[in-house]
Protein backbone atom coordinates (compact mmCIF):
# COMPACT_ATOMS: atom_id res chain seq x y z
CA UNK A 1 0.00 0.00 0.00
CA UNK A 2 1.19 3.47 -0.95
CA UNK A 3 0.29 6.47 1.31
CA UNK A 4 1.30 9.70 0.05
CA UNK A 5 2.55 12.33 2.90
CA UNK A 6 3.04 15.52 0.55
CA UNK A 7 2.71 16.63 -2.74
CA UNK A 8 4.00 19.85 -5.07
CA UNK A 9 2.45 19.48 -8.43
CA UNK A 10 2.94 16.08 -10.21
CA UNK A 11 5.60 15.50 -7.71
CA UNK A 12 4.90 13.41 -4.51
CA UNK A 13 6.49 11.38 -1.67
CA UNK A 14 5.05 9.13 0.88
CA UNK A 15 5.16 5.86 2.72
CA UNK A 16 5.55 2.56 1.04
CA UNK A 17 3.60 0.29 3.33
CA UNK A 18 3.85 -3.59 3.80
CA UNK A 19 2.87 -6.01 6.27
CA UNK A 20 6.84 -5.49 8.56
CA UNK A 21 7.81 -2.18 6.39
CA UNK A 22 7.51 1.73 6.11
CA UNK A 23 9.84 2.52 3.56
CA UNK A 24 9.97 6.75 2.94
CA UNK A 25 9.35 7.13 -0.79
CA UNK A 26 11.51 7.85 -3.01
CA UNK A 27 14.40 6.36 -1.81
CA UNK A 28 17.40 4.72 -3.65
CA UNK A 29 18.33 1.46 -3.60
CA UNK A 30 21.50 -0.17 -3.47
CA UNK A 31 22.52 -2.28 -6.99
CA UNK A 32 23.94 -5.73 -6.54
CA UNK A 33 24.78 -7.78 -8.88
CA UNK A 34 23.90 -11.97 -8.21
CA UNK A 35 23.37 -10.14 -4.59
CA UNK A 36 26.55 -8.68 -4.04
CA UNK A 37 26.30 -4.86 -3.60
CA UNK A 38 29.56 -3.52 -6.07
CA UNK A 39 32.72 -2.38 -4.19
CA UNK A 40 30.46 -2.11 -0.61
CA UNK A 41 30.49 -4.56 2.51
CA UNK A 42 27.43 -5.14 4.58
CA UNK A 43 29.54 -3.05 6.42
CA UNK A 44 29.87 -0.46 4.58
CA UNK A 45 26.16 -0.35 3.80
CA UNK A 46 25.24 0.62 6.82
CA UNK A 47 26.98 3.42 6.70
CA UNK A 48 24.70 4.73 3.71
CA UNK A 49 21.52 4.90 6.00
CA UNK A 50 18.93 6.41 6.44
CA UNK A 51 19.07 7.72 3.07
CA UNK A 52 19.49 4.24 1.57
CA UNK A 53 16.27 1.88 2.74
CA UNK A 54 16.44 -0.71 0.36
CA UNK A 55 18.57 -3.49 -1.54
CA UNK A 56 17.64 -4.59 -5.34
CA UNK A 57 18.43 -8.19 -5.82
CA UNK A 58 17.40 -9.79 -9.26
CA UNK A 59 15.72 -13.01 -9.24
CA UNK A 60 16.75 -13.95 -12.46
CA UNK A 61 20.14 -14.19 -11.40
CA UNK A 62 19.26 -16.92 -8.63
CA UNK A 63 17.63 -18.95 -11.28
CA UNK A 64 21.02 -20.85 -11.62
CA UNK A 65 24.02 -21.06 -9.78
CA UNK A 66 23.11 -20.59 -7.05
CA UNK A 67 19.49 -22.26 -7.57
CA UNK A 68 16.54 -21.84 -5.53
CA UNK A 69 17.63 -25.66 -4.91
CA UNK A 70 20.20 -24.00 -3.09
CA UNK A 71 19.17 -21.48 -1.45
CA UNK A 72 16.47 -23.97 0.10
CA UNK A 73 19.04 -25.91 1.84
CA UNK A 74 20.79 -23.11 3.93
CA UNK A 75 16.99 -22.86 5.29
CA UNK A 76 16.71 -19.20 5.48
CA UNK A 77 15.80 -16.36 3.65
CA UNK A 78 18.25 -14.22 0.77
CA UNK A 79 19.02 -12.13 3.53
CA UNK A 80 20.89 -13.95 5.68
CA UNK A 81 22.30 -16.26 2.32
CA UNK A 82 23.78 -13.05 1.44
CA UNK A 83 24.86 -11.94 4.95
CA UNK A 84 22.69 -8.82 5.37
CA UNK A 85 19.42 -9.99 7.63
CA UNK A 86 18.66 -6.62 8.54
CA UNK A 87 18.40 -5.15 4.95
CA UNK A 88 14.72 -5.06 3.48
CA UNK A 89 15.10 -7.13 -0.26
CA UNK A 90 13.78 -6.00 -3.27
CA UNK A 91 13.25 -9.05 -5.56
CA UNK A 92 13.22 -7.78 -9.43
CA UNK A 93 12.64 -9.30 -12.50
CA UNK A 94 15.62 -7.72 -14.02
CA UNK A 95 19.14 -6.15 -13.99
CA UNK A 96 19.13 -2.61 -14.49
CA UNK A 97 22.46 -2.52 -16.14
CA UNK A 98 22.10 -5.71 -18.18
CA UNK A 99 19.77 -6.00 -21.40
CA UNK A 100 18.89 -9.76 -20.09
CA UNK A 101 15.81 -9.55 -22.98
CA UNK A 102 17.35 -8.86 -25.92
CA UNK A 103 17.91 -11.37 -27.54
CA UNK A 104 17.43 -13.51 -30.68
CA UNK A 105 15.01 -15.90 -29.59
CA UNK A 106 11.94 -14.67 -28.27
CA UNK A 107 9.80 -14.51 -25.11
CA UNK A 108 6.94 -16.96 -25.71
CA UNK A 109 2.71 -16.82 -24.48
CA UNK A 110 4.00 -18.77 -21.52
CA UNK A 111 7.51 -18.45 -20.09
CA UNK A 112 10.16 -15.34 -20.72
CA UNK A 113 13.19 -15.67 -22.58
CA UNK A 114 16.00 -14.13 -20.61
CA UNK A 115 20.40 -14.27 -20.95
CA UNK A 116 22.05 -14.60 -17.42
CA UNK A 117 25.22 -15.02 -15.76
CA UNK A 118 24.82 -18.92 -17.17
CA UNK A 119 23.06 -18.37 -20.73
CA UNK A 120 20.34 -18.31 -22.03
CA UNK A 121 17.12 -19.67 -19.97
CA UNK A 122 13.32 -19.89 -20.35
CA UNK A 123 11.35 -19.10 -16.93
CA UNK A 124 7.82 -19.45 -16.79
CA UNK A 125 5.21 -17.53 -14.22
CA UNK A 126 5.28 -20.85 -11.89
CA UNK A 127 9.31 -21.49 -12.03
CA UNK A 128 9.79 -17.18 -12.04
CA UNK A 129 7.31 -17.48 -8.09
CA UNK A 130 8.79 -20.52 -6.98
CA UNK A 131 12.69 -18.65 -7.23
CA UNK A 132 10.65 -15.92 -4.97
CA UNK A 133 9.07 -17.68 -2.20
CA UNK A 134 12.55 -19.01 -1.59
CA UNK A 135 14.19 -16.17 -1.68
CA UNK A 136 11.48 -14.74 0.90
CA UNK A 137 11.80 -10.97 0.08
CA UNK A 138 10.39 -7.97 1.78
CA UNK A 139 8.65 -7.25 -1.87
CA UNK A 140 9.25 -8.16 -5.20
CA UNK A 141 8.09 -7.29 -8.96
CA UNK A 142 6.50 -9.92 -10.84
CA UNK A 143 7.73 -11.28 -14.53
CA UNK A 144 7.25 -9.19 -17.38
CA UNK A 145 7.59 -9.36 -21.19
CA UNK A 146 10.37 -6.60 -21.38
CA UNK A 147 10.83 -5.62 -24.99
CA UNK A 148 13.51 -3.22 -26.73
CA UNK A 149 13.03 0.97 -26.56
CA UNK A 150 12.65 0.73 -30.07
CA UNK A 151 10.15 -2.61 -30.57
CA UNK A 152 7.09 -2.42 -33.36
CA UNK A 153 3.82 -1.33 -31.81
CA UNK A 154 2.10 -4.95 -32.36
CA UNK A 155 5.26 -6.17 -30.20
CA UNK A 156 4.30 -3.72 -27.13
CA UNK A 157 0.80 -4.11 -27.48
CA UNK A 158 1.67 -7.72 -27.21
CA UNK A 159 4.51 -7.52 -24.05
CA UNK A 160 1.49 -5.64 -22.44
CA UNK A 161 -1.04 -8.80 -22.54
CA UNK A 162 1.57 -11.21 -21.95
CA UNK A 163 2.96 -8.61 -18.87
CA UNK A 164 -1.06 -9.16 -17.13
CA UNK A 165 -1.51 -12.73 -18.19
CA UNK A 166 1.10 -13.32 -16.19
CA UNK A 167 0.55 -10.64 -13.17
CA UNK A 168 -2.66 -12.77 -12.64
CA UNK A 169 -0.63 -15.90 -12.86
CA UNK A 170 2.11 -14.87 -10.12
CA UNK A 171 -0.53 -13.48 -7.80
CA UNK A 172 -2.49 -16.81 -8.14
CA UNK A 173 0.74 -18.62 -7.42
CA UNK A 174 1.71 -16.28 -4.06
CA UNK A 175 -2.27 -16.65 -2.84
CA UNK A 176 -2.09 -20.72 -3.03
CA UNK A 177 1.75 -20.58 -1.93
CA UNK A 178 0.32 -19.02 1.15
CA UNK A 179 -3.31 -21.45 1.19
CA UNK A 180 -0.85 -24.31 1.75
CA UNK A 181 1.71 -23.03 4.04
CA UNK A 182 -1.60 -22.15 6.28
CA UNK A 183 -2.59 -25.67 5.80
CA UNK A 184 0.99 -26.75 6.36
CA UNK A 185 1.08 -24.52 9.76
CA UNK A 186 -2.32 -25.84 10.92
CA UNK A 187 -1.35 -29.86 10.38
CA UNK A 188 1.74 -29.09 12.85
CA UNK A 189 -0.45 -27.36 15.14
CA UNK A 190 -2.96 -30.36 14.97
CA UNK A 191 -0.02 -32.51 15.29
CA UNK A 192 1.01 -30.85 18.46
CA UNK A 193 -2.16 -31.21 19.96
CA UNK A 194 -2.54 -34.75 19.20
CA UNK A 195 1.34 -35.49 20.90
CA UNK A 196 0.22 -33.32 23.52
CA UNK A 197 -2.90 -35.40 23.97
CA UNK A 198 -1.03 -38.59 23.74
CA UNK A 199 1.80 -37.88 26.00
CA UNK A 200 -1.41 -36.66 28.81
CA UNK A 201 -2.87 -39.95 28.29
CA UNK A 202 0.53 -42.08 29.15
CA UNK A 203 0.88 -40.32 31.94
CA UNK A 204 -2.40 -40.99 33.50
CA UNK A 205 -1.72 -44.42 32.84
CA UNK A 206 1.50 -44.99 33.90
CA UNK A 207 0.51 -43.68 36.96
CA UNK A 208 -1.85 -46.61 38.07
CA UNK A 209 1.07 -48.56 37.52
CA UNK A 210 3.59 -46.53 40.15
CA UNK A 211 0.87 -47.11 42.36
CA UNK A 212 0.34 -50.60 42.46
CA UNK A 213 3.57 -50.96 42.27
CA UNK A 214 4.52 -48.99 45.41
CA UNK A 215 1.69 -51.13 47.09
CA UNK A 216 3.57 -54.11 46.25
CA UNK A 217 6.45 -52.40 47.82
CA UNK A 218 4.94 -51.72 50.73
CA UNK A 219 3.29 -54.99 51.18
CA UNK A 220 6.97 -57.04 50.92
CA UNK A 221 8.52 -54.47 53.76
CA UNK A 222 5.31 -55.57 56.09
CA UNK A 223 6.28 -59.29 55.36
Amino acid sequence: MFQATAQDGLARCGLLITQNLKICTPTPMLYTRRGGCLYLTPDMMNKLRPQAQLVQVNTMQFMQLPSPDILKESGKSIHHYLGIPSWPIMASNRDPTLTEYISTKPSSNTAAYCTIHTGGITVSPARYMQAVAVMQPDMFVTLADEVAADARPKRVAQSVDRTIKWLDECIQHTTQAKQQERQSQQQQHQQQQQDAQAGKQQQQQQQPEQQTAGHSVNANHRG
